[in-house]
Formats: structure tokens, sequence, C-alpha cells
């Protein structure tokens, strides 16, 4: 990738992420300045185990420190040090800091699920010591990235961004370009020459993954195969495209699970898979419609990309070539990991990673905390 203008040394960081569909951790390592100097190096994934997921789903949408949080803290801090320890024994892992996104439990826009008076109009929370990383590994750890975007009126997400904007000029891509992460919950990224806008769009594959798991016994739907055996009911899918989040201008941000499934829950389950597998579709769909030009190409990262009824549908539906970022040479699994990477130089050098037009901040904001050894 193209040397650095930047004055900022590079520097060697492994960034970790921790997604709400509790599948494991990815580790990626990065030698960046923060800026315009990229250079992609190992990755590396780590699965919970089944009673690792139970105890950190038993935390999601808490609001204080209980029991189930500390259990679930515990179990999200030993297992990164786990998998950064196998990193290192595996794979030969070097680094300078390490970029530690933790795991988001609760992230609460305009606080729709709780009765609790805060002092942001907004509640966003991710787990994990932080300090103990520090003590492990003797390196800086940075943390926390979206708590000060949330007290100054941001959405806390999405953060990916920034890095989609360093990824897409690395690349050439001409612009405007677009970038969507199918993960628990689907966003977009709009890259124009001197524009960056970005905002959760709809559901991804958590709902997808949790027809897979309740009803044919499998973590997710491979490829997309039980869901084109179903039939999109018309009545249901209007009922969740119903959802005032729809109508809310962008930024605008999404938890793992906000939406009312009474009317899906009835139905069969393949016919339940394909009609939320549309409403995935029919989300990307609407978010596009709010961007200020349709972009020369749109590229899918995270692994709703697996899914290839979901990636035929898009393509289907788009109004411009729908490919998958891999084909410009990123690896789609570990981009999120690469970001918190790239979020943990920017904070070193004090760099924004969300601005107006992402989070709805008021200004461009410097995001992370940093313990030292």
């Amino acid at each position: 990738m193209k040397p650095s203008s930047h004055s900022n040394p590079v520097k060697t960081i492994v960034g970790c992420m921790s997604g709400t569909s509790l599948d494991g951790i990815d580790l990626a390592i990065l030698k960046t300045n923060g800026d315009d100097s990229l250079e992609i190096s190992k990755t590396f994934y780590a699965p919970y185990s089944d009673e690792e997921r139970g105890i950190i789903r038993a935390a999601f949408m808490k609001f204080e420190r209980d029991e189930s949080v500390i259990a679930a803290e515990r179990v999200v801090t030993d297992a990164h040090i786990r998998a950064i320890k196998n990193f290192i024994e595996a794979d030969g892992a070097v680094f300078d800091m390490i970029g530690f996104h933790g795991q988001t439990i609760t992230h609460d826009p305009d606080m729709k699920f709780s009765d609790r008076k805060f002092t942001s109009k907004n509640f966003t929370w991710q787990i994990g010591d932080a300090a103990l990383l520090v003590r492990e590994f003797s390196v800086p750890v940075v943390y926390d990235f979206r708590a000060d975007d949330v007290a100054a009126g941001g959405e806390g997400a999405p953060l990916l961004p920034v890095y989609h904007r360093a990824l897409i000029a690395a690349s050439g891509v001409a612009l405007p370009a677009v970038v969507i992460n199918i993960g628990g919950v689907s966003n977009i990224t709009y890259l124009a020459a001197d524009d960056i806008i970005a905002f959760d769009c709809g559901a991804g594959n958590a709902l997808i993954d949790h027809i897979a798991q309740a009803y044919f016994n499998t973590a997710y739907d491979a490829g997309g195969a039980i869901a084109r055996t179903g039939t999109v009911n018309l009545p249901a899918l209007s009922c969740l495209l119903a959802d005032e989040f729809f109508a809310r201008p962008a930024p605008k941000s999404l938890d793992r699970n906000p939406w009312d499934l009474t009317a899906v829950n009835t139905l069969p389950p393949a016919h339940a898979l394909r009609t939320l597998l549309q409403f995935t579709v029919e989300g990307i769909v609407r978010g596009l419609k709010l961007l200020p030009n349709m972009p020369h190409k749109i590229f899918i990262t995270g692994g709703g990309r697996h899914n290839e009824f979901l990636m035929e549908l898009l393509s289907n539906a788009c109004d411009a070539p729908v490919t998958k970022i891999d084909t410009l040479g990123f690896d789609g699994d570990f981009v999120e990991a690469q970001g918190f990477a790239y979020m943990a130089a920017r904070r070193l050098y004090n760099l924004p990673i969300s601005f107006k037009g992402t989070t709805g901040a008021p200004r461009p904001m410097c995001g992370g905390k940093i313990i030292a050894p």
C-alpha cells in the first residue's frame, strides 16, 4: 500500500473484535500510522465455547453491573488473553499495542429499552478488563472506543467507517463507493471525495442466525440453503419494515435485536428464515436510498457476505454492482479487527475516529482510552 505522508511513526498493533453474534474473537495485526500507511499482516480466529456464549449472552441488555455482567466480563477478558497467547504461539505474532474493542452487551440509542435516566441521550456498554491485558502483555492497550462519542451526543456507532475510508483509499477504487458491513446488524459507509456518511441500516445476521439455531440445530444457515426453501411472508415483512427506525434520518444506530418479531414467530421456520433474510435486504436497499448519490460499486464485508443467497438477493436489488470486499485483496472476516487496530493508532496520535456524518457527533471525535504498562 502507498507510503505514508504523515509524520507519525508506524506502530504494529493487534486489533481485537468480539461481535454480537458471539461466534468468537477476531484478531488482526496492522502496521499503521493511523492515517495513510497500512500494512495488513497476520490474522487469527478463536471461537467461543457454547458455555462462554451462554455466560456472555446472559449479560446482554444490562444497564448496571450485576453478577451476570461480572461473570461475562471475566469470560470475555480471559478468552481474549487466551486468544492472543495462542496467536503469539501459533503465528509468532509481535505487536507494540493492543486495540481492544471488548464486548458490546448493551447499545441503546435514544434509551428505548430502559426506564432509567442517564446524562446522555444514548447508552452503550462494552465490557472487558483492559488493565488485565496490559499486565499480561506489557504493552499499551486502547479500549472503550465509543464512550466519548456518546457523551458528546453521538450514537457511538458505527465506528468502522474511518477504516473503510482508509481501505478504499488504499485500493484506488473510484468514488463514490459504498462499504456495507453485514454483521449482527447491517451498516453502510458512503465514501465520496470530500464526504463520509455512515449509519446502521437494519438487520444483519443476528435474526437469521437465531432462527437457524432455534429450529434447525445449526449455528447459521450456511450459504442461505434453508432460506431458499422458504417463501417471503409479505404481511410479516411489512410489519417489520413499519418499525420507526426506518423513518429516522441518518446517522442512526441499532442494538443487536431491537425488532418486534411477533409477526414472524408464528410462521413455519423456513418461511420465517426467508422473510428475515428479505428484511435484511430491504433494510440495506432503504439505506442506500438515503445516500446523496448511487455509488459506482458496493463492497460487502462481515459474515453476511458468506451467505450466497443473500449476496444474490442484494445483487438483484441494488442499482450498483455488489461484490465482496475480498476482491480488493482484503479479508472481510477481519476488517473489524483491523479497524480497531487502526483506531488504536488514531487514538495514540489524537486523530478522530467519528464524525458528524457517521455518528452524529457535534465535531470530529477522538475516541478511546489508553492504559500503558
